[in-house]
């Protein structure tokens, strides 16, 4: 009798079931992971910058989540080694990024059913993978038999391929009959995604008073937050998103005025040693005359962002708290701020087509 080393069942219990404790840290988990493959997908040239998507479909009622991304997608023949394999792979720590990692096993804890879908552009077909999460938990739950690890997973999963359009590539997640009914909590995992923002993480840091239901104005540690973005349509824009990010995530802020906008000037205006700051195209017309009024030349420069500024220049028309122009942000502004980023970036055609009729006429200063 030979005394090989055996791996049992529950090393997979381990690092599938109960890998996480809190179930939403898989959205996380499998959020990070397109984003990872989307980044690859464009430094590769699959797609452009801003071509990128991450879909995530959350179905209360069919008790389902679809998580689909336009990225890499894997190739037929790597699909079992890369999404079978436990702790198996050829992954560079630090360096390769996405679904390799053994986080995608982490939704078998919360469905009847985890699937991964995923076609490699240039190839027609699409392999689909299934891993009956019940049928793994029953295993587990035998104490009455022991199985090797790797035998449990051949009797967990199956894979079949079907045909696809060779100029098709995504990877997707779905998993179905969830048992957790936090993860089907559609608000709750909008939340989760604010978290997950490398853009909006650091103003959550550094605000330190928390965001949706767990927002504690006792641990503000700034008592006025200042936006300040270019004065163009680009600065428009910007602001818009964050006001929007404000009064769904952190309204608090709102209602006890601590957000304030402020107000870099779009102009500057010079005639000798006379300078002038202009906030808008009247107040420029404005000063033209007013240096110009015995017919001598007035130059002109149009800011197109903060960065065109020196830092003298900046702290004297925008940051200085004695001369500076600030507009604190009211209920009201970012209602409608809401508003406009829902019609404009929402997934109804309707209104945001009907939006652009009404307001095209307005437009003086278009970015192509």
């Amino acid at each position: 009798m030979t005394d090989n080393p055996r791996i049992g069942k529950d090393v997979i219990e381990s690092l599938t079931l109960g890998m996480y404790e809190d179930c939403r840290f898989i959205y996380r988990e499998y959020i990070q992971n397109s984003a990872d493959q989307v980044d690859k997908a464009v430094a590769e040239g699959l797609i452009n910058a801003g071509e990128d998507e991450i879909h995530i479909t959350i179905n209360p009622k069919e008790r389902c989540i679809v998580i689909e991304d336009n990225a890499t997608g894997i190739s037929s023949d790597k699909v079992i080694p890369i999404l079978r394999n436990i702790a198996h792979s050829t992954k560079k720590r630090g360096e390769d990024k996405g679904f390799r990692g053994i986080g995608r096993l982490g939704g078998l804890g919360y469905c009847s059913k985890l699937i991964f879908e995923t076609t490699f552009a240039g190839e027609e077909v699409k392999s689909i993978m299934t891993w009956d999460a019940d049928l793994l938990k029953q295993i587990i739950n035998d104490r009455d038999n022991s199985e090797e690890a790797v035998d449990v997973l051949a009797r967990v999963t199956d894979t079949i391929h079907k045909k696809e359009a060779a100029d098709k590539h995504y990877f997707k997640v779905i998993l179905e009959n969830v048992t957790s009914d936090e993860l089907l909590n559609v608000e709750r995992v909008k939340l989760d995604k604010v978290y997950t923002n490398e853009k909006l993480l650091p103003v959550i840091t550094a605000l330190g008073c928390g965001v949706g239901d767990e927002i504690d104005l006792e641990k503000l540690r700034y008592g006025k937050v200042i936006v300040m973005a270019d004065a163009d349509v680009d600065g428009s824009h910007i602001r818009t998103l964050l006001l929007t990010f404000f009064f769904r995530f952190m309204r608090p802020l709102i209602e006890e005025g601590h957000i304030y906008l402020a107000q870099p000037p779009l102009f500057k205006l010079s005639r000798g040693r006379k300078i002038r700051y202009a906030y808008s195209d009247t107040q420029r017309d404005e000063m033209i005359a007013e240096l110009g009024a015995d017919g001598g030349k007035v130059d002109i420069q149009r800011y197109k962002g903060l960065g065109e500024m020196d830092a003298e220049q900046l702290w004297e028309t925008t940051m200085d708290p004695e001369h500076r122009t600030m507009v604190q942000v009211t209920m009201e502004d970012a209602e409608r701020a809401d508003e406009i980023f829902t019609i404009l970036m929402g997934d109804k055609v309707a209104p945001r087509r009907e939006f652009i009729e009404q307001n095209a006429k307005f437009v003086s200063n278009l970015d192509i």
